[in-house]
């Protein structure tokens, strides 16, 4: 049995480390992010949730949080199925 993750994080440095600094998400950030990465898409903000329960998301759905130098998605697009003869969604 394995685990599926869509996370991508973005970061001005250290990832786990700037993690374990963070607070609650900037809501503009993140929805600044948001319009950046699916222009023209709708999106609403569902408030807090664990990173854990958002690494994989359902389909149509994606996870988003930003703080000052860390941004992280969460989002089955984002992911690279390796299995052979598998393509990438992207």
């Amino acid at each position: 049995m394995g685990a599926k993750t869509g996370l991508l994080v973005c970061a001005d440095g250290d990832v786990p480390g700037l993690l374990r600094r963070v607070g609650a998400a900037d809501p503009a950030r993140t929805s600044g992010l948001m319009r950046r990465l699916y222009p023209g898409c709708d999106f609403e903000p569902r408030g807090d949730a664990e990173l854990g329960d958002g690494v994989y998301p359902p389909k149509g759905t994606a996870y988003a949080a930003c703080w000052p130098g860390v941004d992280v998605v969460g989002d089955q697009r984002v992911m690279i199925d390796s299995r052979p003869g598998s393509r990438s969604t992207w």
